[in-house]
């Protein structure tokens, strides 16, 4: 991934010189990759996109998770639509004084035939801010499609807070993306209905391996768990001592 991201970082330079205009119909072996980093928080995003296949990729810290899917040709001439409404071919990026390797944000490089067209918006580019809205709607329809895929694809789960646990407010982030925060309910609390929370909560995410983050709020224990996930997964959350543990029931 980080590869990528440098190889995006290059051809921007080199392009700064001149620019390519878009074909005025999508080119059949159009190719899109669209990739965003969240700098010091180790994660990093890859959506790719071409009529043959595509596929949707997270990486957080040593863990991958890739969801391969499809689009249809009438879905990428839509999306190469709105690269020519929001003029993609005329937005540009501006270096900052200083390198920024740790600054989060996002890259998109098409590639037909001999073409390659990159706008980088990372590090120490940043995007002219003039183009900044027409960038931001580029993005949003491009994670459209990784979106729809990832809720067709993802399975659920439980996590299930056990009798240590009860009474505390427990924040949960799953690869860094908050998850959960609440306090986990007393048995007379549920059984006189009065929260909603319950200490079995069911969730969805891409099958494979995550990390599950664990924070305390009252003690200040905060612990990342690696966990794999698939279908109807019940994960049992335990503390023992200043420790949390994770347990697969099923």
């Amino acid at each position: 991934m980080k590869k990528i991201i440098l190889l995006l970082i290059l051809i921007t330079g080199n392009l700064s010189f001149g620019q390519i205009t878009l074909p005025e119909s999508r080119p059949d072996d159009l190719k899109i990759t669209y990739t965003a980093t969240k700098g010091l928080q180790n994660l990093n995003e890859t959506i790719f996109i071409s009529s043959d296949s595509s596929f949707y990729e997270n990486i957080f810290q040593d863990i991958s998770n890739r969801i391969s899917f499809n689009i249809s040709s009438q879905e990428l001439d839509e999306l190469y639509d709105v690269f020519k409404k929001y003029e993609l071919d005329k937005i540009s990026s501006k270096q900052t004084p200083r390198m920024a390797p740790e600054r989060m944000g996002d890259n998109l490089m098409l590639q037909w035939g001999d073409n390659s067209f990159v706008v980088s918006n990372s590090g120490n580019f940043m995007i002219e801010n003039n183009f900044i809205n027409a960038w931001k709607e580029i993005g949003k329809r491009i994670k459209k499609f990784a979106v729809a895929q990832i809720d067709l694809k993802s399975v659920k789960f439980i996590i299930q807070f056990d009798n240590t646990l009860i009474g505390k407010r427990v924040t949960l982030y799953l690869n860094n993306e908050f998850l959960y925060d609440n306090t986990i309910p007393t048995e007379s609390e549920q059984k006189a209905g009065q929260v909603r929370v319950t200490t079995d909560v069911c969730f969805s995410a891409a099958p494979g391996d995550h990390y599950l983050k664990v924070s305390l709020m009252e003690t200040g224990i905060v612990q990342e768990l690696k966990i794999n996930i698939s279908e109807n997964d019940v994960i049992a959350l335990t503390m023992n001592g200043n420790t949390i543990e994770a347990v697969k029931l099923q």
